[in-house]
Parts: structure tokens; C-alpha cells; sequence
């Protein structure tokens, strides 16, 4: 295991996946509302399910079938480190 780092951005960081955590499970607000702040959520969409489908090799509809529960945690994932990454960089300039 590797030892946490010390360094300002890791705190950004952390502070920033930790209030989406928090949203999320408040239902505080919708994931699309959150990911509509910052870019159109069904480009967002298209690009977050085309990468999935990329890192796991899918070419074909019917192998996008068949892996739609891997495909959509990994575009899930995306569409959460884009909005991190955003808010970062927003937060990042007004530090």
C-alpha cells in the first residue's frame, strides 16, 4: 500500500470526490444535474460509454451487449473523474 500524499492537491482532490460522495448520497441533487454544471451531459454520455468501450476491447453491439454492467461502471467512472477534474481546475484557479 502506498502512503498518502501530502500535497495541496491531494486535499483538493479528496475535498472534491468527498462532496460528490456526500450529493450522491443525499440525493441532494440528480448526477446529470451535477454533470450538466459543467458539460452536456449526453456528450459527456457518448464519449464516457465510447472510452468503456475501448479499454475493454467491445467493436460490436452484441459484445456491447454482453458486457453493458463492465461498459457502464466504466463510463460511469469517467463521467465522475471529468466532473472531479473540472472542479478541480475551477477551484484550483481561485486558490
Amino acid at each position: 500500500m502506498t502512503q498518502r500524499p501530502d500535497h495541496p492537491d491531494f486535499w483538493r482532490l479528496a475535498e472534491l470526490v468527498n462532496r460528490l460522495d456526500e450529493q450522491s448520497e443525499s440525493k441532494e441533487r440528480e448526477f446529470g444535474a451535477v454533470v450538466a454544471e459543467v458539460v452536456d451531459p449526453k456528450s459527456l454520455g457518448y464519449v464516457a460509454l465510447q472510452r468503456a468501450m475501448r479499454i475493454l476491447g467491445i467493436t460490436t453491439q452484441s459484445q456491447l451487449n454482453r458486457q453493458i454492467e463492465q461498459a457502464t461502471q466504466l463510463a460511469a467512472a469517467y463521467h465522475e473523474a471529468f466532473v472531479v477534474g473540472c472542479r478541480f481546475e475551477a477551484k484550483r484557479r481561485l486558490s
